[in-house]
């Protein structure tokens, strides 16, 4: 396990490697040069590596647009375009917990695209997505024949491109508003299906439940999913052959957010719950809450919790892969090979984790 931050929590302040401490979003590799490997990140945009991750490059910033780099929530590297690349961009820092009706103030962002490996962006790219959004996960179906792109937002709700970014519609209708926004958490995007997920937001210090939604790509109708128990749910994985999952945290008890917590659990668990067509049901408890999860190349899946945990599932059941990383983790993300993994945390840079399939034959 190697750590991808310096020591020294000031961010002025850089490491011999050049990066900072900060909270990051996810870590994507080049499809044409495994040693370029980009990681998202808040207030410094992105960080670009051309020796796999020994030394790191911050992004220059010298464009008009200075403030919508602020944030990249995430990329996409063009698998069949050399050095094009799609990112997700904010002047927000971090997506608010705690959604507002003032998140849709004094906030601009876009879907860009990079003709340079991430170095310089085009904000004038995509048209569709309202200035003032923040983008915050994309989901997208790419072959050599078409290009089609969902994007979730976290005060403007979700919208689709069919033409590889260039254009944007709005599949909000049917979405229930809060006070004329929707708190867009994450989207997937499959053949015949988006599957949207807003965020919970407090209302009186109460806590309003995730909603669920499934948009047909074909008639362009939506219908909400059934989430049962579920309130507080922070992301979606899908798999081909398995279906969807729902990662679900209890309460936002890590200190950081005590002042989101009403005193009370939320959810009476957290955990990972599998959708079947129909109704949703717990398939890993973990109640300090599943944050993230992935499918690795193994078909494994891999997940996080707000603790520091990072946890393997299979067939065989589920166990401890890692733990006592720093702080609250966010996602995961593998090399093109499947040889190195990635952990983003909230506050505490990024994780490479090597030989973890080693050390999962060994903790079994």
């Amino acid at each position: 396990i190697k750590t991808l931050h310096c020591l020294d929590h000031d961010d002025n302040k850089h490491s011999t490697t050049g990066l900072d401490v900060q909270t990051t979003y996810f870590v994507r590799e080049d499809p044409f040069n495994s040693n370029h490997i980009i990681i998202c990140t808040t207030d410094l945009g992105l960080q670009n590596s051309y020796d796999n991750g020994n030394t790191w490059q911050r992004m220059e910033i010298t464009d008009t647009n200075y403030n919508i780099y602020n944030t990249c929530y995430d990329l996409y590297f063009d698998k069949y375009n050399q050095d094009v690349v799609y990112g997700l961009w904010s002047s927000r820092h971090d997506a608010p917990y705690n959604p507002t009706i003032y998140d849709k103030d004094y906030t601009c962002g876009a879907f860009a695209k990079s003709t340079d490996g991430g170095k310089t962006w085009d904000f004038s790219f995509s048209t569709g997505i309202p200035s003032d959004a923040i983008p915050v996960k994309l989901s997208i179906i790419h072959n050599e024949d078409s290009f089609t792109i969902a994007v979730a937002t976290f005060n403007k709700g979700f919208y689709i491109s069919t033409n590889g970014g260039q254009n944007f519609t709005s599949i909000n209708a049917g979405m229930d508003e809060v006070e004329g926004l929707i708190y867009g958490e994450d989207v997937v995007i499959t053949n015949d299906t988006i599957y949207c997920l807003t965020a919970p937001y407090l209302d009186n210090g109460y806590w309003n439940a995730s909603k669920l939604y499934k948009y047909n790509r074909q008639n362009t109708t939506i219908e909400t999913i059934n989430l049962g128990e579920i309130v507080l749910a922070r992301s979606l994985t899908y798999n081909e052959n398995k279906g969807l999952y729902i990662n679900v945290i209890p309460t936002y008890k890590y200190q950081w957010f005590d002042e989101y917590n009403n005193g009370s659990w939320v959810n009476e668990h957290g955990g990972i719950y599998h959708y079947n067509g129909t109704t949703t049901n717990m398939v890993f408890a973990n109640n300090d809450g599943i944050f993230y999860s992935t499918f690795g190349n193994d078909g494994k899946m891999y997940a996080t919790d707000t603790y520091g945990k990072v946890f393997v599932i299979d067939d065989n059941g589920d166990r401890v892969l890692c733990e006592g990383l720093f702080n609250m983790l966010k996602n995961i993300s593998f090399s093109l090979d499947g040889k190195i993994m990635y952990i983003t945390t909230f506050g505490g840079g990024t994780y490479r984790i090597t030989n973890y399939t080693l050390l999962d034959r060994f903790n079994k």
